[in-house]
């Protein structure tokens, strides 16, 4: 079993289960990245499989808002997959910790989507389905999750759309409705509140969408990042 990381792991976590193709597809309003943003402000970790598409956007939307992620690697923890996410790779590791059960240099294999996706159940929580076809890795780490008795959670897709079957039908049977990143911190506040701090979690959305909308009135790039970086209290 391997391990990179920088940082002490919080109890409250999250995995995220979605198709690796759909890095757009919105969650309440929001695309992915901006939702596990608000995730992470509220101070649960975010635990994703670096795959490309919504994976990797909950990764850096975790990582924007200074959050704790946890990537569990289908290949050794030398090996980037996909290649493209190497820099990703590297900054989780920075800021989170990079997981794998393989050795370092294990070359990715398609067999090792259903063992990864154990591990990410096994460390969470709770899933989230984003989006997700019926045959999906999502939806393996739906059952795993069910089967180890982890809450789950699925977003509603249109209706009609193959790559939002998989979630409608968890819906339909044994998934709770989720539509923004305010209706989990909601749910598990109360149980984990030495974790979770839902104040800070308003507060960095108020001022993020203050951000937004100096933007708008063509404020420099500057004044923004001093916004968006400045310290922020508990």
């Amino acid at each position: 079993r391997f391990c990179k990381h920088a940082c002490t792991l919080r109890r409250a976590d999250a995995v995220h289960g979605s198709d690796r193709h759909c890095g757009k597809r919105i969650l309440g309003g929001e695309n992915a990245w901006g939702a596990y943003r608000d995730l992470a402000a509220a101070g649960i970790t975010v635990i994703s499989g670096m795959a490309r598409g919504i994976d990797s956007a909950a990764h850096i939307g975790c990582m924007q808002a200074g959050g704790n992620t946890i990537a569990v690697l289908g290949s050794g923890v030398n090996v980037a997959y996909p290649k493209e996410n190497r820099d990703l790779m590297v900054q989780i590791m920075n800021s989170g910790c990079v997981l794998s059960e393989y050795g370092l240099e294990y070359e990715f294999r398609k067999d090792a989507f259903p063992r990864r996706n154990r591990i990410m159940c096994g460390l969470c929580s709770s899933v989230v389905v984003v989006e997700a076809p019926p045959e999906s890795g999502a939806i393996i780490s739906a059952h795993i999750a069910l089967d180890e008795g982890r809450d789950l959670f699925a977003v509603p897709g249109n209706i009609g759309h193959a790559s939002s079957e998989g979630a409608n039908t968890l819906l339909k049977s044994c998934a709770k409705m989720v539509t923004s990143a305010e209706d989990i911190i909601e749910e598990y506040a109360h149980l984990y509140p030495h974790c979770i701090n839902y104040k800070k979690y308003t507060s960095y959305n108020a001022e993020f969408e203050m951000a937004k909308s100096l933007q708008s009135t063509h404020l420099t790039e500057d004044v923004l990042k001093q916004i968006e970086n400045r310290p922020r209290t508990a």
